[in-house]
């Protein structure tokens, strides 16, 4: 891929879990050739704290009971009855706690809808493996009493990582009858109410279940209550990337955007000439799609849309002049980012931000960035640039929320 197209997503994954951690003992790389998009993997580690870092009961408790959530960032479910938000939700939609725990008591699952967006270490378990996926994730909590089912048999349309954190819950796996579905392919559960799982298994606490879309599945909790965390793929598809292609050429060619034949849905209509209307645009479109513009523009609305996790900026922004030879910095963990390097300039976008820089700063530059595990004093970073201009750099990436004085 050409420098101007590479997307750098810099450094080290979040602080908290990264993606090598969700997944151990298998490797990456094993899991990118032989489970992604592929087939399920269950990993049993026989360490019930294995997530206690990242979410427990009592902090989710702590949330229901004192952040004064608001339907829908507090759903409820149950495989059995239909639950109406009525039943939990005060006048104006705020959650009615008692009424919630009665619900629970009674067999309903609590589920979090993006809870990311309240729980940093959620947060950070979303940013490690936004950047390994190049793709937004997003995740869900479920809180079950025991012998609780939230939801009947059915296939997601992505991809999801379950990670248990406390309890157990007992999974049964059936067959793809789809492969990879998209969202709004109709999932038929009526077929499987007499066929007998593929595979059964229970997931304790510090259990992994990744499970690629399309797989048919159920989970019921046992005699305890269970939590987990479950993070889904909301990855861009070869469908999405073909549809804005087809959009783009349309948009600067006036034969695509023609009406159809007058008469075409009357019985009898000779669609001859249809036809081969529709085959030459289908050759155009072939020869005008271009598809690194079109890569280009899904790579930038990625990087643009990851909202920058800030924690600790008032201090930095206002400490920018103690800046000197020996101050160290550090890349901020959850960097995600795109270098673009033009002939006499580089262009840094991240966020909804784009930073233009002198091309001569790329080696100073490239190692702040890079310098995600370990500090570094600005009088040791590579490049020509003497060391006003290395402070003057550092400020403005400081500035930006993209490094960080150590």
């Amino acid at each position: 891929m050409p420098d101007h197209l590479q997307a750098e997503l810099g450094g080290a994954a979040a602080a908290g879990f990264t993606f090598e951690q969700v997944i151990a003992p298998i490797s990456r790389e094993t899991f990118f050739a032989e489970y992604y998009e592929t087939q399920g993997l269950t990993v049993f580690r026989d360490d019930p704290d294995y997530y206690a870092s990242v979410l427990s009961v009592d902090r989710l408790d702590q949330y229901i009971t004192t952040a004064s959530p608001h339907w829908p960032q507090i759903c409820v479910v149950d495989a059995h009855r239909d639950v109406d938000r009525a039943q939990f939700t005060l006048p104006g939609g705020g959650i009615d706690v008692t009424r919630l725990y009665q619900l629970f008591a009674d067999g309903s699952t609590l589920v979090f809808p993006s809870l990311h967006f309240k729980i940093p270490e959620l947060a950070a378990l979303c940013r490690a493996v936004e950047r390994e996926f190049n793709a937004p994730f997003q995740t869900n909590i479920y809180l079950s009493p025991p012998n609780a089912q939230g939801f009947k048999i059915h296939y997601d349309t992505h991809d999801v990582f379950v990670l248990q954190v406390a309890g157990a819950k007992d999974w049964r796996v059936y067959d793809t009858p789809v492969q990879w579905p998209l969202i709004g392919q109709k999932f038929q559960g009526a077929a499987y109410e007499t066929v007998p799982p593929a595979q059964e298994f229970r997931l304790n606490a510090g259990d992994l279940y990744y499970c690629p879309r399309g797989i048919v599945h159920d989970a019921r909790s046992t005699d305890q209550i269970s939590l987990h965390i479950t993070f889904g793929l909301m990855a861009q598809t070869w469908t999405e990337l073909m549809v804005e292609a087809v959009a783009s050429v349309c948009l600067e060619d006036p034969a695509f955007r023609r009406n159809l034949p007058i008469g075409y849905a009357e019985p009898g209509f000779d669609r001859t000439a249809a036809r081969q209307t529709f085959r030459s645009l289908l050759g155009k479109l072939a020869e005008r799609a271009d598809f690194d513009a079109v890569l280009d523009q899904f790579a930038g609305r990625f990087v643009a849309d990851r909202l920058p996790h800030l924690r600790g900026q008032m201090d930095q922004v206002l400490t920018l002049d103690a800046l000197d030879a020996d101050t160290r910095i550090q890349a901020r963990r959850s960097l995600i980012y795109r270098l673009h390097r033009g002939d006499t300039e580089l262009r840094l976008s991240h966020f909804k931000t784009d930073i233009t820089l002198p091309a001569a700063v790329e080696p100073t530059l490239v190692a702040m960035l890079a310098a995600t595990d370990h500090p570094v004093a600005l009088a040791d970073l590579p490049g020509p640039l003497d060391l006003p201009g290395r402070i003057t750099l550092a400020r403005r990436l400081i500035r930006e929320g993209l490094i960080v004085r150590v």
